[in-house]
């Protein structure tokens, strides 16, 4: 046999590995395109359904809140929040739990909670507010003022055992008393008489409020009678009848007809040094003061 009719019959060999190879080919560029479609049905879901177990959490400042943990349907790999929680309170950026312990006051603020992963992410918002301790425990310095018109009261101070933003007082004071809304104090001149009445003192602050209650009486000025004829600040009246007998701290005593014209008039005819207990008016003679004589004013 020839060579020329050797090379001819190997020919047909030659082709079928040339069509091997496309074959191969095609086989790779598919099994590369399955792959592809492999990688597109493993792509990370986004999470959903976040949620807090508080919803609304109202701290007092300096005292730790319960930790408000959320739930959250698939993977997440990051926790975010805001805008930024109040001081001492802080979000696990890892598990999203908020804890800690307010140290400022703040109003009711609304917070979103972002939780996300590579395929998306989900939100959830809670509200926080954070208070002062209720108040206790309101004292004055004198829960029973005894005033005279005229006179400046000592100022009566509270003290009470937290913050106070601000103080009031029910009924209102006699004229001339006042209470200070902000540090609670009462101070003043008392203009007019007033009987002794009960008044509750309110102390507030963010977290509450507590209460304090006072006597406060309010008598004329023993002055009264000085501009009708004594010199000194009166001890004592004693009546009799239509008649009346005052003595002051010197020992002097007036006498008049009423006690009505006394106070309202300068109808005091004479007065006296005391002598022996007695009192003379001109040349009449009052029976000497009793020794239950303590009818103060």
């Amino acid at each position: 046999m020839s060579l020329h009719a050797k090379i001819c019959r190997r020919s047909p060999f030659r082709s079928f590995g040339y069509l091997e190879l496309i074959l191969a080919l095609l086989a790779f560029s598919l099994l590369s395109g399955c792959g592809g479609n492999g990688d597109a049905k493993t792509k990370v879901t986004a999470p959903s359904n976040l949620s807090y177990s508080q919803t609304s959490i109202k701290a007092v400042r300096s005292v730790s809140i319960q930790a408000d943990s959320p739930t959250v349907s698939g993977s997440v790999t990051a926790y975010t929040i805001n805008p930024t929680l109040p001081g001492g309170l802080s979000i696990d950026p890892g598990s999203g739990t908020i804890s800690g312990t307010p140290s400022a006051l703040a109003s009711q603020t609304t917070y979103t909670i972002t939780a996300s992963n590579s395929g998306g992410s989900t939100t959830a918002t809670i509200q926080i507010t954070v208070v002062d301790k209720a108040p206790a425990s309101l004292t004055y310095s004198n829960s029973k003022i005894t005033a005279t018109v005229g006179t400046a009261i000592t100022s009566d101070v509270p003290t009470v055992d937290q913050a106070i933003t601000s103080y009031s007082i029910s009924p209102a004071l006699p004229n001339g008393l006042t209470l200070d809304p902000a540090s609670g104090v009462i101070a003043g001149t008392p203009t007019a008489p007033s009987p002794a009445a009960t008044y509750t003192v309110t102390a507030n602050n963010s977290g509450g409020s507590t209460t304090a209650q006072l006597v406060v009486t309010v008598f004329q000025r023993a002055s009264v009678l000085l501009d009708l004829g004594h010199s000194a600040s009166l001890l004592a009246l004693q009546t009799n009848g239509s008649q009346v007998l005052s003595e002051d701290l010197l020992g002097i005593g007036c006498f008049g007809t009423t006690l009505a014209a006394i106070l309202s008039s300068r109808a005091m005819v004479r007065k006296k040094r005391m002598r022996m207990g007695s009192v003379w008016l001109g040349k009449l003679p009052l029976s000497p003061l009793p020794r239950d004589f303590k009818s103060t004013l």
